[in-house]
């Protein structure tokens, strides 16, 4: 029998006292999904590890689902609020408020789905003067008055061993109350707020001393406890050697058995009269005996007297092996095995899951759970087209992201230094991802985007400027082909490659000054000119792109873990190819500058034209791809298939105008929704590249006021792409689209890019705003913001180009 099978419990707590709550509730039958940030929670990294994953993380998050979704964008707080639709229970942990800010607060969440029971688990409850206060278990128990009465000597003060407030002020009263809100909502059909608060819930642990200061105005300190050391009847004694003695001997006729048993004299056994006493001499006849005369004495006596086990012995303790507590076993990816957690739950209510495997990396979670819930609790006709379309892109994110990606594609260690360098947007996701699958020692240093870092335990993370390069990145770019130069024929030396590392692994080139540099990246920019030809450039102007970081490193073994963010995934355009040898190309790089009309100095061409590049191979250099947008799209249509839509993947390396590009969107989508011609509704069509926005002159792309804030272009390419594609489909019903870069930013601007539906030129209208006004005047943001269709995730950690969806119903 398992109680709470058909309950879906959605879990948003971290660390101990949500997730050890909701373990007990999926060991009753329930379905638990774990909803975690992208990257994971910190508890992910804890040590010792159980094949890929934190032991401490597994025991806790056996037997449940887990799903990403980025709680600060607007894809994570929509797919959030459509899994609380079909939710029976939810779970909290963060500090009050901190939901409702996320827009997934109480009466928010109670509006949608007023059958939730929603539970809060904090330190001091969602209100009074201290609700905002941080703490951890022994802040709560020392703020509840419990640690006070027993810490040991003020000299040595003693830590207690059971997190008291986490698991019984927290995960024990929230299971308790959210079983009787589930008992109350079969009689009133309603669910409610649960304000677990684990400090208050420690006053519960102390029964005797609060009836002492109630009743008698006796306040007890430290120790003074009947059952805090206060009593000698219910003490630890030490043994001869060294081992302690537990007494529990509260009742007279076990006081009596145990004076009897070990020769107290009758004088101290009135121990009330002396207690300190009593205690001393109880201590002398313990000591005078080892833990093993103990144990044979008590073992044949009814007294309440145990002699201490360390952990070890008592989880090998031949009693609990015959009650089967340790029987459920928990397996990793490899096979191994080892005891699941108890909990507290009659056997005959506990789900059967033998051999359950341990929470799984974050990546293979990711794809596997999202159709499952969609399934079940999310069918095709309950969603709309936002959220539909805000899980495919979420889908090829999670491919994209480079958690649990090195599993299964490490070298042997070497014998010397494991030295790890890095650029580009991912690269600090990539150094905590490689960091989590390396059990060997390693150092080094990767640069990233402002506002991208990811927390590394031995890898150092410096952020720096993108597009346009900065100091920050310059300086980081000289250390890191120090540290490639720094590697011997006994070091491994680990590149981390993303998209982004053109700009951020800035080095000019002997004869180019940073800002010289900075100002052809920004005309490259504005020109149109696709990828290809912008990294051809940055090689010529580079002291480390085109091989040369290779070069440098070329005594060590070198591996070069690549995402690609490039059409083709040509390993020598992605950031530039510091890698890959022969990448350099001066007069190529001259012709693409004429071509686009960007003006350059002599002193700035005669630089280029002496900038070579090594084209001889590095023995024992290797290349591996981690994710490409192909991987990212196939990801995608998975999830269309998992949800009963056709996908049909148009392409991965589509480049060209947006608006151009858009044009030939629309056209196939118009023929798919007319004609069910190349596929039928319900149907997505998915591609993904780089397209360019060409800016013109603000003379040809406005009137009147140039200089107003208005006729500022803003947004980047799939904003773009999105409006232009809008205009073409004029409103043709069941079609709506999104169109996002996977790094989280569209351009220069906050969003990732923005969706559609048929109705977003009405919506337009009704406002006021002309469409194509502000297409003409490259103001995408600036439409999709006043209708409030940005698409904003913030940082995704990622980079594998753009993604488009257009969803046809």
């Amino acid at each position: 029998m398992q109680p709470l099978a058909g309950i879906t419990v959605l879990d948003f707590s971290t660390l101990l006292p949500g997730p050890l709550a909701t373990l007990i509730l999926a060991e009753a039958g329930a379905r638990v999904i774990k909803v975690e940030k992208p990257g994971g929670e910190e508890m992910r990294s804890y040590a010792p590890r159980f094949g890929s994953e934190s032991a401490i993380f597994s025991l806790l998050h056996r037997g449940k689902e887990s799903l990403v979704a980025d709680l600060r964008s607007q894809a994570g707080q929509a797919r959030a609020l459509d899994l609380a639709r079909g939710a029976d229970v939810l779970v909290e942990q963060f500090r009050p408020g901190v939901m409702e800010r996320l827009g997934l607060g109480y009466d928010t969440l109670r509006a949608l789905n007023p059958r939730l029971v929603y539970c809060s688990i904090t330190g001091y409850g969602q209100d009074g003067r201290k609700r905002d206060r941080a703490g951890h278990d022994i802040n709560y128990i020392g703020d509840a008055g419990l640690l006070s009465l027993s810490f040991g000597s003020k000299d040595a003060p003693v830590v207690p061993p059971a997190l008291v407030a986490d698991i019984g002020g927290g995960s024990y009263p929230a299971v308790m109350n959210i079983l009787l809100a589930l008992r109350a909502r079969e009689a009133s059909g309603a669910g409610c707020h649960l304000d677990i608060a684990m400090t208050e819930n420690v006053f519960t642990f102390m029964p005797l001393a609060l009836a002492e200061g109630f009743a008698a105005g006796r306040w007890l300190g430290n120790g003074e406890d009947r059952l805090m050391g206060n009593s000698p009847r219910y003490n630890l004694y030490a043994t001869a050697d060294d081992k302690l003695l537990a007494v529990g001997a509260l009742e007279q006729k076990f006081w009596d058995a145990f004076c009897e048993a070990i020769d107290l004299e009758p004088k101290w056994r009135l121990d009330d009269r002396d207690p300190e006493g009593t205690r001393r001499r109880v201590r002398e006849l313990v000591a005078a005996q080892s833990s093993e005369h103990w144990r044979n004495v008590f073992e044949s006596q009814d007294t309440c007297c145990t002699v201490l086990r360390d952990l070890r012995d008592a989880v090998e303790d031949d009693h609990f092996g015959e009650r089967g507590i340790f029987d459920h076993k928990l397996e990793n990816e490899t096979g191994a095995s080892i005891p699941a957690l108890p909990v507290p739950i009659v056997p005959s209510f506990r789900a059967v899951r033998k051999g359950a495997r341990a929470a799984v990396a974050l990546a293979d979670l990711e794809v596997r759970t999202a159709g499952a819930i969609e399934n079940s609790a999310l069918s095709l006709e309950k969603m709309s087209d936002k959220a539909i379309l805000l899980d495919l892109f979420e889908a090829a994110l999670a491919a994209a992201r480079p958690d649990g990606q090195f599993e299964g594609r490490l070298p042997a260690p070497p014998k010397g230094r494991t030295i790890v360098i890095g650029a580009g947007k991912a690269a600090a996701s990539m150094a905590r991802a490689f960091e989590d699958a390396w059990p060997h020692p390693c150092e080094g240093l990767v640069v990233t985007r402002y506002d991208h870092e990811s927390p590394t335990r031995h890898i150092q993370v410096v952020e720096a400027a993108h597009p346009v390069p900065d100091a920050a990145g310059e300086r980081a770019a000289g250390r890191i082909l120090a540290l490639a130069q720094s590697a011997g024929p006994d070091d491994l030396v680990i590149c981390l490659m993303s998209g982004g590392a053109s700009a951020l692994l800035t080095l000019p080139a002997p004869g180019i000054t940073l800002e010289e540099k900075r100002a052809l990246n920004r005309a490259l920019l504005q020109s149109g000119a696709p990828i290809g030809e912008m990294n051809t450039v940055r090689k010529a102007l580079s002291a480390i792109k085109g091989g040369r970081l290779a070069a440098a490193a070329r005594r060590a073994r070198c591996i070069t873990y690549l995402i690609s963010d490039v059409p083709g995934d040509d390993p020598a355009v992605i950031g530039s190819g510091p890698t890959v040898p022969g990448g350099a190309q001066p007069q190529a790089a001259l012709a693409i500058l004429a071509h686009y009309g960007i003006a350059i100095s002599p002193m700035v061409e005669r630089a280029i034209s002496k900038n070579g590049a090594p084209n001889e191979a590095f023995p024992g250099h290797e290349i591996v791809m981690l994710a490409t947008p192909k991987m990212a799209l196939d990801a995608a249509a998975a999830a269309a298939r998992r949800k009963g839509l056709v996908p049909l993947i148009l392409g991965d390396a589509i480049e060209g105008e947006a608006r151009e590009v858009a044009t030939v969107m629309a056209g196939i989508a118009e023929s798919a929704a007319r004609h069910g011609s190349p596929a039928r509704r319900p149907c997505v069509l998915l591609s993904g590249g780089e397209t360019t926005v060409t800016i013109k002159p603000a003379s040809e792309t406005s009137s009147g006021n140039s200089n107003s804030k208005s006729s500022a272009p803003r947004g980047g390419r799939n904003t773009e792409f999105l409006l232009a594609l809008a205009l073409h489909l004029g409103g043709i019903e069941g079609v709506s689209a999104i169109a996002c870069d996977t790094d989280g930013i569209d351009g220069t601007e906050d969003n990732a890019g923005a969706w559609i539906d048929a109705g977003v030129l009405r919506q337009a209208k009704a406002k006021g705003i002309d469409a194509a006004a502000y297409l003409a005047r490259h103001d995408a943001y600036g439409f999709f913001a006043a209708l409030d269709r940005l698409v904003v995730s913030g940082p995704t950690l990622t980079n594998v180009n753009d993604f488009r969806a257009i969803l046809i119903r």
